[in-house]
């Protein structure tokens, strides 16, 4: 073990030779402008993605960046949820039959085999984080982008996958309005987590997504189950993951496997800033369990 001074606190961060983790999948950190671009011809939009099996050999999850200008047009995902989370820009999201409008800070869940439709509004292109939860796979975003484009090759196309029957329509779409969500100020940690999608909000869901705002200080865990995406939003610090410390920043994004030590630290005078989506469906009585733990920034309270 070896200790961490962040913001007057020692932490202890576990260290481990390369050698003695032959098996250990890795994490990833990946700068604002870092990751695979995709321009696509039939539609107005650019993808860079950021976390797929191509940069993460382990990974469950897709995720990336979309800037779009206009309607991207319909889309459907066969086995795989999605959670999008609006950076910046404006526009509106169709999912199913409902029609709701986005803004910087909303956040939308589409759950498997469900027709949804993203149309950016205004003067500026609409920014928005994704992830595709267990079943999706990038070579779909990456074939999608060669359509309509004089000269591409031709790239066939996959053989089509039938839903589960528990996935097909199982869910509707949930969407929150920014600043909505149940708010939690951690104890043990100069942390608030503001719950976005979980398994109550979204019944069935394979992901959970959260955003976090970390004062001066670090906050630190290991899901022993589901791999996790986080996009900072704001300000900047540093990452750990494994024996492994690099720097975020607003548009960073980070991979972490599951089994894995990690975490965020603050070490500047502003704010940390994150939006981060889980593997698994969490309750969010996990969340509240951890908030409540006493530390060196709360009280001792009562067992």
């Amino acid at each position: 073990m070896r200790p961490l001074l962040v913001g007057g606190v020692a932490l202890a961060v576990a260290t481990h030779p390369a050698s003695s983790q032959p098996t250990m999948a890795r994490g990833l950190v990946v700068a604002p402008e870092a990751g695979e671009r995709l321009e696509y011809c039939a539609r107005p939009l650019v993808v860079t993605l950021k976390v797929d099996s191509v940069a993460a050999a382990t990974t469950h999850l897709v995720a990336g960046i979309g800037e779009l200008r206009g309607d991207e047009g319909a889309g459907r995902h066969t086995t795989a949820d999605e959670i999008l989370y609006v950076v910046e820009g404006w526009g509106h999201v169709t999912v199913g039959a409902d029609t709701v409008a986005l803004a910087p800070g909303s956040i939308v869940h589409v759950p498997p085999g469900v027709a949804h439709r993203l149309v950016s509004t205004g003067r500026r292109p609409m920014k928005y984080f994704f992830v595709l939860g267990p079943g999706g796979a990038a070579g779909g975003l990456r074939r999608a982008s060669t359509i309509g484009c004089a000269g591409a090759p031709a790239v066939p196309s996959p053989a089509p996958q039938s839903p589960r029957s528990s996935e097909t329509g199982a869910g509707r779409a949930v969407w929150l309005d920014p600043g909505a969500g149940d708010r939690i100020t951690y104890c043990l940690f100069p942390l608030t987590i503001t719950t976005k999608i979980d398994s109550s909000s979204a019944p069935g869901t394979r992901l959970t997504a959260a955003v976090g705002a970390l004062r001066r200080g670090a906050e630190y865990a290991t899901h022993a189950v589901g791999d996790e995406v986080a996009l900072f939003t704001g300000g900047s610090g540093r990452a750990f993951i494994g024996s492994d410390t690099m720097a975020v920043r607003a548009g960073s994004v980070t991979f972490v496997p599951q089994g894995t030590p990690h975490g965020f630290i603050n070490d500047g005078e502003g704010t940390l800033e994150y939006v981060v989506v889980y593997q698994r469906g969490f309750s969010p009585a996990g969340f509240r369990r951890l908030g409540a733990r006493p530390g060196p920034y709360c009280p001792a309270t009562a067992p």
